[in-house]
């Protein structure tokens, strides 16, 4: 447990919040909405009960149906654009903060990948995270076809940015591009 509240804000600097408690949730997201705010790739979101988080400065907010069907609200800086939060309808007391705006991101350690379906061929997952609704057998099936992987994949080499597998035959990984 922390000590101090989590705070963040946009890129500008109009825009703070502070969050009294921890998150419930940290997960990456592929949906399609979040790519366009991920600037093609996933989104890092927090989520905290909506009640412990208070914000100073005006967020705009941009209207829209989620892949899910849920109306979303996000949140952002009217004046450099940066996105800082979600919401949906449907779970008003809950609200999703975008990793990048935290002052300390290295709290945002996500513990599981969302909307992996949507995700682009080039896409990267970490096999530790749980990923949604059965997408993770599909991934490694596509990983073992697209790469002729006959063993275990092990998961993406950041460093490297290569998909890095564990054949059965072998004990030292085989980088493929």
């Amino acid at each position: 447990m922390r000590d101090l509240a989590i705070t963040g804000g946009c890129l500008c600097g109009a825009v703070r919040y502070e969050s009294s408690a921890e998150p419930l949730a940290v997960r990456t997201c592929w949906c399609r909405l979040c790519q366009y705010l991920g600037a093609g790739s996933a989104t890092v979101n927090l989520c905290f009960p909506s009640e412990a988080v208070t914000f100073t400065g005006k967020l705009a907010d941009h209207v829209g149906i989620a892949d899910s069907g849920n109306v979303m609200h996000r949140g952002f800086c009217s004046t450099c654009g940066t996105p800082v939060t979600s919401t949906a309808e449907s779970r008003p007391h809950l609200i999703f903060i975008r990793a990048g705006t935290l002052d300390e991101t290295s709290i945002a350690a996500p513990q599981a990948t969302i909307w992996t379906s949507a995700a682009p061929e080039w896409a990267c997952f970490d096999e530790s995270f749980q990923l949604s609704r059965n997408n993770r057998r599909r991934w490694l099936d596509f990983c073992r076809r697209r790469y002729g992987a006959p063993g275990r994949i092990r998961t993406c080499d950041p460093k490297l940015r290569r998909l890095v597998l564990y054949p059965t035959e072998l004990r030292a990984p085989i980088r493929t591009a």
